[in-house]
């Protein structure tokens, strides 16, 4: 098994802060990047552009173990830690054609790696750091949370991008991403796995703050474990979910939630409570709410489903880090537990669960595999982020399921000179007749209809089949054209198809 860190945090008057674990059996190891780097790795570039192929697969031994890393880029933005004892071997991601190789000892730290050769058992192109940018604006002494010590601007190399659309806010602006940073420790080691977002970086504060890991999806069949730790602060009027995940597309079949395989770890919703989501109001068949009954098939729990309405804790502060464990076992059950970091290991508490959720929602039924992705986002509708939130209510409306038919008389009435009417209309009725008159052309007529049986269809088989075909005779005209002293004559020609060609009857 490997562990690959991801870090998560978002703000609202403060911050929110996650660092999630992931783990996944020994032949997925390839799905992830080891996002964390010891004494012993550095960081190293590798530059694309200049060849036809963006994408190459890196392989390299790190303590014995093969990892392997997918790179899609075609500048040197991308950093990847790697060990520069080992040699490292670069194959084309898709056609797995050895590109190059780097050898032992080669690399130093924020080395360049270039495939721009000619492929082969070849060495690749190092090259030294590139120029180091203009300076920035230094980092705050401190980020507000104590999972946090620093807040620095997103470093090259992070596996959190800006999102380009969201399916859960739409804003005139569109997506923003002005408030995304990351986190560093107290000697300014930056994590690169780690999204700090703070939404009093900005003044304008109304719109959709989204980021994702799009190159970095995973298999949820494969998955046997994530971990993480959470943090917030000053977000009781802001809508959040720091960390959630999904797969596109999203329940295209059932449009429901709790058939979608959507998780939202942390979500703030409504506003100020914040709960895991997995859907379980919608997650049994026919749309209904998932049983609350841990022995029900049916079985779904989660913030969205009552009675016991699970809640993490309110949206004005986590109260210190909060850790988070979600599982998936052999039998496709999926639950989700909190604690707190310092204490795990003796107390927990469950907060989600979803009965066999492997073998119920759409990423991972009838045959499909299809990926997810880490999402993290906030939204506002107005611009005061410490204003009050508002009182939220249930409401519902009812009607009555079978109303009692009236008992009406369409032809009572109550007026006196309307009875006398009718009363002197059928006096009259009584003193008329009918009569009816038949015309001689219809006299003792009537209509009639006759049913025959059809006769039914025989035929007939010999054992022989034989036919004759007489001879064939044909008159051509020969001589009417040519020279002026030709004449015309009649040419009989008699052809007989039950006689071979050359021979006589």
């Amino acid at each position: 098994m490997i562990f690959s860190k991801l870090m998560l945090i978002a703000v609202g008057a403060g911050v929110v802060n996650a660092l999630p674990i992931l783990t996944v059996p020994d032949a997925q190891e390839d799905r992830l990047v080891d996002l964390d780097s010891p004494a012993s790795q550095v960081s190293i570039r590798f530059l694309n552009g200049e060849v036809d192929s963006k994408a190459v697969l890196v392989k390299y031994t790190d303590n014995g173990v093969l990892k392997q890393i997918h790179i899609n880029a075609n500048t040197d933005t991308a950093s990847y830690a790697v060990d520069p004892t080992k040699e490292i071997t670069i194959l084309s991601d898709y056609s797995y054609y050895l590109v190059c190789k780097v050898a032992p000892g080669t690399l130093k730290e924020d080395d360049a790696v270039s495939t721009a050769v000619t492929w082969g058992n070849v060495p690749c192109k190092v090259s030294g750091p590139s120029p180091s940018p203009a300076p920035g604006p230094s980092p705050s002494p401190s980020a507000g949370l104590s999972s946090c010590a620093k807040k620095v601007p997103m470093p090259s190399g992070t596996i959190w991008k800006q999102a380009s659309t969201s399916h859960s806010c739409e804003s005139d602006s569109g997506i923003r991403g002005d408030t995304g940073f990351a986190c560093a420790n107290d000697k300014d080691v930056v994590d690169r796995s780690s999204i700090f977002v703070d939404m009093s970086a900005t003044p304008d504060k109304v719109g959709c703050f989204v980021w994702e890991t799009d190159d970095c999806k995973y298999s949820m069949k494969r998955v046997k474990q994530i971990d993480f730790d959470v943090e917030w602060s000053g977000c009781d009027s802001l809508w959040m979910a720091p960390l959630w995940t999904y797969s596109d597309p999203w329940s295209p079949i059932t449009g429901l939630q709790g058939y979608s395989g959507e998780v939202d770890f942390v979500e703030e919703c409504p506003v100020p409570h914040v709960k895991t989501n997995l859907g379980c109001y919608d997650a049994a068949p026919g749309g209904k709410p998932g049983s609350t009954d841990p022995a029900d098939p049916d079985y779904c729990l989660d913030g969205s489903n009552p009675p016991s309405n699970p809640e993490l804790a309110g949206g004005a502060s986590s109260n210190g880090p909060m850790h988070m464990t979600m599982t998936i076992d052999d039998s496709g059950d999926l639950n989700v537990l909190k604690c707190n970091p310092n204490s795990c290991q003796t107390t927990s508490t469950t907060v989600a669960a979803y009965h066999n959720y492997i073998g119920k929602v759409y990423p991972t039924t009838e045959g499909r595999d299809n990926l997810y992705k880490f999402m993290s986002d906030a939204s506002r509708s107005d611009g005061s982020l410490l204003a009050p939130s508002q009182p939220v209510q249930d409401g519902s409306v009812q009607t009555e399921l079978h109303p009692e038919a009236a008992r009406r008389d369409p032809l009572y009435v109550w007026n006196e000179w309307e009875l006398r009417r009718r009363a002197i209309q059928l006096t009259n009725l009584r003193q008329k007749v009918t009569t009816s008159s038949q015309t001689a052309s219809s006299c003792l007529r009537r209509e009639s209809q006759t049913q025959v049986y059809l006769p039914r269809e025989s035929g007939t088989n010999t054992g022989v089949s034989t036919g004759t075909a007489p001879p064939r005779s044909v008159n051509y005209v020969a001589g009417l054209r040519g020279a002026p002293g030709s004449k015309m004559q009649v040419v009989n020609l008699v052809y007989d198809p039950e006689i071979p060609i050359g021979r006589g009857r």
